[in-house]
């Protein structure tokens, strides 16, 4: 009976962990998603799509910059010619994917949301699965995460979280059965309502 009683509070606490864990990132995530607020589509070879970078569950009013790696994989390139942000920009990376990017003024968030960057990826191939991802920078201003910044005059730099839990997860796919799960509700709502 005891042998019995060890093994259900083992299970018990290995099950509450896991659930915890996907709950855990619900404040200033980060995630790519397409106009309509989806993170997966189907492309044919040569297209581009059109995709969002956005910031949701703010625990800040602005944004005033951000820093993190975007990665592809498969047959996914971004289109740098299209980039896109909310304002003028400086942006230091150097480093093939990084983004270290300070707004001229800040940025005020919209229902809890920023949108950081808008760009295009050339899909190559439909035949074989690609996906894109959020990583920290080679050298973070915050320990092994993506970050953005509050305000200019503070420096004042908040953890940003992944939309699917972490930086080996895609944030979005393309041409894939397995649709990334968003581990907080409202960010399609966030990122409709910069669209209002």
């Amino acid at each position: 009976m005891k042998k019995l009683l060890i093994v259900l509070s083992i299970l018990t606490i290995a099950l509450a962990g896991s659930a915890f864990a996907q709950d855990a990132p619900s404040d200033n995530n980060v995630g790519i998603y397409l106009a309509d607020g989806a993170h997966n589509a189907d492309a044919i070879p040569g297209s581009m799509l059109d995709l969002h970078l956005v910031i949701s569950n703010l625990t800040a009013d602005t944004v005033s910059g951000f820093e993190l790696k975007l990665e592809t994989s498969g047959p996914v390139f971004i289109a740098e010619s299209t980039i896109v942000y909310p304002t003028q920009v400086i942006n230091v990376g150097v480093r093939v994917g990084e983004f270290i990017v300070g707004f001229d003024g800040p940025v005020p968030a919209v229902d809890g949301a920023v949108e950081v960057m808008s760009f295009s990826v050339f899909v190559t191939d439909d035949a074989v699965s690609g996906g894109l991802f959020i990583k920290p920078i080679f050298f973070p201003s915050i320990a092994s995460v993506p970050s953005y910044l509050i305000d200019a005059d503070s420096g004042e730099l908040v953890e940003m979280r992944q939309s699917t839990g972490g930086a080996d997860d895609a944030v979005f796919v393309i041409n894939s059965q397995e649709v990334p799960v968003a581990t907080e509700s409202t960010s399609f709502d966030n990122l409709k309502s910069l669209y209002r």
